[in-house]
């Protein structure tokens, strides 16, 4: 979607109700209509349409939409996966805040992570899923990866998991080792339009 087209799409309101899966498992994102209110040689709308809790706040508050924006909200649905909580969860706990404190303090997110899932075999996929995702909800726009990286990453961790390796840091050294010649093409997520959002705000312009 950011890098398969002619023209970069930005979606907006990227989040797991958006995220639609066929029967062979293969995503494909549906409801393009944040994307809609942008002309084609503009980044800006004056009004934020999007889901609190996964709108990135950058964009909340200037109403600017980049492919950073996305990034962010992927890194919340990152969150859920591995934790298995929605992003507001119990007595209006946010995940985001809960994850980062965690992480801040153990420099891991393991305490927040489902039990269910967080077998020894998987953990250190878990540990660097929780790691990306955290790249990705970075405050300063220019230090979140790309989507591409991001997906680049998670394939490595889905290879490096199919043949057994151990090691499944993902430094950027360690991307530069690996191929990722061959990635799936239908891993990004397709297109499929559709409508809707539920959150409206005017946005605050740049100065």
């Amino acid at each position: 979607m950011h890098s398969s087209t002619s023209r970069t799409i930005r979606h907006g309101d990227v989040k797991p109700a958006n995220i639609l899966l066929t029967d062979k498992f293969i995503p494909k994102i549906s409801d393009f209509g944040t994307s809609k209110l942008l002309t084609v040689d503009k980044d800006f709308t004056m009004f934020v349409v999007g889901s609190m809790g996964y709108i990135d706040p950058v964009f909340h508050k200037t109403g600017h939409l980049t492919q950073k924006s996305d990034v962010y909200s992927f890194g919340v649905v990152l969150l859920e996966l591995i934790c298995r909580k929605p992003t507001i969860y119990g007595e209006n706990c946010s995940l985001i805040i809960e994850f980062q404190n965690a992480y801040d303090q153990e420099n891991s997110g393991r305490i927040m992570f489902d039990k269910e899932i967080a077998k020894q075999e998987d953990i250190l996929i878990l540990e660097e899923i929780g790691r990306l995702a955290m790249e990705c909800l970075k405050e300063k726009v220019e230090e979140r990866p790309d989507m591409k990286e991001v997906a680049e990453r998670l394939v490595m961790l889905r290879r490096s998991r199919k043949c057994g390796q151990g090691n499944y840091s993902l430094s950027p050294q360690r991307c530069e080792e690996i191929t990722i010649e061959g990635t799936p093409k239908n891993f990004g997520a397709s297109i499929s339009a559709s409508s809707s959002a539920t959150l409206s705000a005017p946005a605050t312009p740049l100065n």
